[in-house]
């Protein structure tokens, strides 16, 4: 196809001379960058799906490429490590010692080994280090794996997810599980195959994640990595369950400083009140919580008080005089002046006056949601199967159990599941109102977007219709609000039907790509996890979203 389109092209017969003479080095130092230019050229001219399928055959050389380099770097790291020089430097006091890069059933090899391969090969010693573990690993633990990966199959990124949920697992684990991960990191992108494979593992070995867990808790830690143009990342390693609460209240308070500031991101305000949070300040107001000489204001029934309703949008605006005296502070000379310090730069001490801001005494919003599924038994102590929490992954029982015993809210909802492969096929309908329900449903039914490869949990997403509602608005309806507006029964005058079956989530990205970029979607009937999602350029992309895929 694009092959010979490339060789009809004038001076296709020139490059592919110049490439065929003469040695790499030579080639390289002298026409390599004429060679490129021309190529350019020659790419530029082709049509789109020839394009497509040239980067799609560039992305499998560059595949091999890439495992060729991790079978160099582990085979120097094995020859460095048993040389002769270096086993007499380590027969000295203090010399370089053995580690292990590797998984359970690799060798030892010397500490610096990545800090020879990251100058010689220009990269850091955290991606030298990377590189000999994914080889070793792929040597001596993931031969299908490595099968695929050396065949231009697997991408780097897969072979990395493979070696590194696997790293922990023992060897007699990971042959059994190996061959069925290879097999799913085909038709799956890394991000999905990490679910994937993180569900598959715990369900196989939950003994070994709750022992695991236990390792990986001792390891907490926190870091603060800098970014460009002076900003900075904060990156918290903590249970998943905990975070996923913190979480849960940041979206909280994020969605209530974005109710008062429209103008501003959801997620620039869900930064803005964690540092709030963080600094011993008000999410929204930013007055000190910290500050024992300035009582707080009594606690109401709620902690969260009803916005007032307005003419403007439903939220009180501060007024000059709002502020005024709000920066003035309190009037008694005996009570200590502190300022309001302002982590978002978009004067969030305007919003203490306003009656729909958060009691200043309460840390937390009124109510957060975290779903958790396990089973029957899982929950009444009688086994100790993995259970799932929600757009997070698997946990394990202990945990499941403690965020359902300890939360004085929980509620609980029956799920009918496939015995064959536990995918969820519906919830009791006899235990709420359907209809008003019907977003849960969906986000029980679906966890994740239904786009291929991706991974943004369903209480994130749009709820989208899949086949289209004619006479219906858009689809732009959050997963968490029920679509009451649109009748539950079919009619002859519309579309798709307002119903969970017609029903799946979407990010606003992947849900404008549907709605208005030329995507297509089709459900298997025998199986409505199955997707098939269809680009403008009739390529077609097959998603399961039951099992990660």
């Amino acid at each position: 196809m694009f092959e010979n389109r490339l060789r009809e092209l004038p001076g296709a017969v020139a490059v592919s001379g110049a490439f065929a003479s003469g040695p790499l080095s030579g080639f390289a130092e002298s026409r390599l960058p004429e060679f490129a230019a021309v190529l350019s050229s020659r790419v530029e001219a082709l049509g789109e799906m020839d394009q497509l399928e040239l980067g799609a055959m560039a992305t499998s050389c560059i595949a091999t490429l890439d495992w060729l380099r991790c079978k160099a770097a582990s085979s120097f790291a094995l020859k460095d490590t048993f040389s002769p020089v270096m086993v007499a430097q380590r027969a000295r006091p203090g010399a370089i010692q053995l580690r292990a890069y590797g998984g359970d059933g690799t060798p030892e090899v010397s500490e610096l080994a990545s800090t020879e391969l990251a100058l010689a090969w220009s990269c850091s010693e955290t991606e030298a280090a990377r590189l000999i573990a994914i080889g070793l690993d792929l040597r001596y633990r993931l031969r299908m794996t490595n099968h695929h990966f050396g065949g231009g199959r697997l991408t780097l990124a897969h072979a990395r997810v493979v070696s590194e949920v696997t790293r922990r697992l023992s060897a007699n684990v990971v042959e059994t599980l190996e061959a069925q991960l290879a097999e799913a990191a085909l038709t799956r992108s890394p991000a999905r195959l990490r679910l994937y494979a993180r569900r598959l593992i715990a369900k196989s070995d939950p003994a070994g994640l709750r022992d695991r867990a236990a390792r990986a808790y001792a390891d907490r830690s926190l870091s603060v990595f800098p970014l460009d143009d002076a900003m900075a990342a904060f990156c918290l390693n903590h249970q998943l369950e905990t975070l996923a609460v913190i979480d849960d209240h940041l979206d909280a308070w994020g969605r209530q400083r974005h109710l008062l500031d429209p103008a501003t991101p959801f997620d620039a305000h869900k930064a803005d009140a964690a540092a709030h949070l963080l600094l011993g300040q008000h999410p929204i107001t930013g007055h000190s919580l910290l500050d024992r000489a300035r009582p707080a204001p009594a606690a109401s029934e709620d902690s969260l008080i009803p916005f007032r309703s307005t003419d403007l949008g439903g939220v009180h605006r501060p007024t000059s005089a709002d502020n005024e005296s709000l920066l003035a502070g309190s009037s008694d000379p005996s009570e200590p002046s502190r300022p309001v310090v302002c982590t978002d730069g978009v004067g969030s001490a305007d919003w203490a006056s306003s009656p729909g801001v958060a009691n200043p005494s309460s840390f937390l919003p009124a109510r957060t949601e975290l779903r958790v599924t396990m089973t029957a038994d899982t929950l009444l102590g009688i086994d100790d199967a993995t259970a799932e929490l929600e757009g997070m992954g698997p946990i394990t029982a202990a945990q499941a159990r403690r965020l359902a015993l300890e939360s004085s809210s929980t509620v609980l909802r029956r799920v009918f599941c496939d015995p064959a492969d536990d995918s969820i096929l519906f919830l009791d309908a006899h235990q709420y109102r359907w209809r008003s329900n019907q977003a849960e449903a969906v986000a029980t039914l679906h966890p994740y977007s239904t786009f291929p490869g991706a991974t943004t949990p369903a209480r994130k997403c749009d709820l989208d219709h899949r086949i289209p509602s004619i006479n219906g608005p858009p689809d732009t309806l959050p997963v968490g609000q029920a679509d009451a507006a649109s009748p539950n029964e079919p009619s002859a005058d519309r579309g798709g039907r307002t119903v969970v079956t017609n029903a799946q989530p979407l990010s606003r990205r992947h849900h404008r790509a549907k709605t208005h970029g030329g995507w297509s979607v089709t459900v298997d009937p025998e199986d409505q996890h199955t997707v098939l999602w269809t680009s403008p350029y009739g390529r077609s992309y097959a998603t399961s979203d039951s099992s990660g895929a």
